[in-house]
């Protein structure tokens, strides 16, 4: 994750501790997100997935980015597979 782009999150930019029943992962809110790790073009004490940085939602930079993740469909399990036998 570091070094690529900065990565968007749907996070508020809230203080610590993390509570995430507080609304701070609700997307509708509007305000500040979070963005993580670091770019090609900051300072190398920025370059790690821990670091922390606020932007504006409309902001658009070709340092910025966002992963794609999807979750997997389950596995089937022996156990699950011996029961419908």
């Amino acid at each position: 994750m570091a070094g690529n782009v900065r990565e968007w999150t749907r996070s508020l930019r809230k203080d610590y501790p993390y509570v995430a029943t507080e609304g701070r992962e609700d997307g509708k809110h509007p305000g500040p997100r979070v963005v993580r790790g670091g770019s090609y073009a900051v300072v190398p004490k920025s370059a790690r997935c821990a670091a922390r940085h606020t932007k504006a939602p409309e902001l658009r930079d070709d340092r910025l980015g966002f992963r794609v993740a999807v979750k997997p469909p389950a596995l089937k399990t022996e156990t699950a597979t011996a029961e419908k036998t």
